[in-house]
């Protein structure tokens, strides 16, 4: 493998939020090989859970609250947390996320 792609979307979407895109993307980019660190330590720390593998081999699954996931997703993007860049964010999304919503991380082996 050469790196990994992230995707992280709105595991359950509330009634409210209306259901035009599906699903509803968060954002996503491209880590180095070693870019799973942080998704291991939430796992470790109990704040995400690895789902059972339900796409294919080249991808795992995590689900994870918007508390736990958001503050990396914008540490990503303003560049202090790593040299990765998110590709995509879409805040007003974010935005609508609550401390308590369900996040999806789909994690692809780019190999």
């Amino acid at each position: 493998m050469s790196a990994w792609w992230f995707v992280i979307t709105v595991d359950s979407v509330p009634p409210d939020w209306g259901t035009e895109q599906s699903p509803l993307l968060l954002a996503s980019w491209e880590e180095p090989v070693t870019g799973l660190h942080w998704i291991s330590k939430l796992v470790a720390a109990g704040e995400a859970e690895q789902l059972p593998s339900q796409r294919s081999h080249l991808c795992e699954e995590y689900r994870s609250k918007a508390s736990f996931v958001l503050p990396i997703l914008l540490s990503l993007q303003s560049g202090t947390a790593r040299s990765s860049a998110v590709k995509q964010l879409n805040m007003p999304l974010i935005h609508q996320c609550t401390a308590e919503q369900p996040l999806l991380i789909s994690v692809w082996d780019l190999g």
